[in-house]
């Protein structure tokens, strides 16, 4: 009895020890989970960088691999018997069943010259198109990558700049605030064989009863530029400012400042399928500890940051976001050209 219960036990080992070795699916689930968190917390900390003029460093993973494997050691049975069969003792010894679990982690550093191109470039009008495709809300893009808007009526002109800091931030919210109501978007336009975009007025998302100025989405012979009524210019033409990647970082950085921060909120409980809650603000940042879920959470100079998981989407909704611009600077010639850090546990 006491033979079979041992080699069933042995064959439990060992059929657990196959099963270890052969499901993957928690691993790959994990590596998923711990990618999306070390991404997330990545962008977090470089937005909390750029708002105190710190270098932002971007890191790439090139590879991420994993082993584990069983194994099992049997010794066959050693027995004594006394002379006088009176007595039978046998016993095994040195039998041992072990698990060993290995991963790899291949980490770039993202320093070439042309990822800092890219990053430093202005995004063009055509990203900003695509990105709107996508369904992200006008509202949230144009914070985010309008720079500033020009106004030129005749020989003069005026700039609105995009930056909380300015004393005339209100102007340039209200601006926005009227191009989203009167319907105003990106729209690619085909001439011949040479295409570009263009602001236009878009009349299914028109919500005011303003009269739109300026081209017509999906009518090519609809031509020249949105107009607005500005209180010093009167009519005035408008021409919008793209930022770079990093002017994106910088920007949000900006708003990690509770007195900047405060000052660009989000207008309306829901845009575009995103539901914007109690907290309206941009970048609905929640300083120090937390025991809320945090789409990214770091602690930098000393202090907790969190951005949170829920209640407030536009905040994944820009992780989402610049995981894309930054991804849209890496090339396959930047991963060789630097060098490759290998963490191993």
């Amino acid at each position: 009895m006491f033979k079979a219960r041992a080699a069933l036990l042995m064959l439990l080992s060992v059929l657990c020890g196959c099963t270890a070795a052969d499901n993957f699916t928690d691993r790959m689930t994990s590596m998923n989970v711990s990618f999306d968190e070390a991404r997330n917390n990545m962008l977090l900390l470089n937005i909390l960088r750029a708002g105190q003029s710190h270098p932002l460093t971007f890191l790439a993973v090139t590879n991420v691999s994993a082993a584990q494997g069983a194994g099992m050691q049997i010794s066959a049975p050693v027995g004594s018997l006394k002379s006088n069969w009176e007595a039978l003792s046998w016993g095994i010894s040195n039998n041992n069943v072990s698990a060993n679990f290995s991963g790899t982690l291949g980490v770039t550093p993202l320093e070439s010259k042309e990822f800092y191109q890219g990053l430093l470039q202005p995004l063009s009008l055509n990203a900003v198109q695509f990105l709107l495709t996508q369904g992200y809300p006008r509202q949230v893009l144009y914070q985010l990558l309008f720079e500033s808007v020009r106004l030129r009526s005749g020989t003069r002109e005026k700039v609105l700049w995009n930056d909380p800091t300015d004393e005339n931030y209100a102007h340039f919210q209200r601006l926005i605030l009227h191009l989203i109501a009167r319907g105003a978007t990106l729209e690619a336009v085909v001439e011949g064989q040479k295409s570009h975009v263009r602001l236009c007025i878009d009349r299914s998302l028109v919500n005011d009863t303003t009269p739109s100025q300026g081209p017509v989405c999906g009518q090519p012979d609809s031509t020249g530029k949105l107009t607005t009524q500005d209180e010093e210019l009167g009519i005035s033409e408008m021409e919008v400012v793209i930022r770079s990647t990093y002017g994106v970082f910088r920007y949000l950085g900006r708003l990690t400042n509770p007195e900047y921060g405060d000052r660009v909120q989000l207008v309306g409980h829901r845009a575009g399928g995103i539901v914007f809650s109690d907290d309206r603000r941009l970048l609905p940042l929640v300083v120090g500890v937390t025991l809320r879920p945090c789409v990214a959470k770091v602690m930098f100079l000393g202090t907790d940051y969190c951005l949170p998981a829920k209640d407030a989407e536009q905040g994944p909704l820009i992780m989402q976001l610049l995981a894309q611009l930054v991804a849209l600077n890496v090339s396959v010639r930047d991963l060789p050209a630097v060098p490759t850090v290998r963490l191993t546990n």
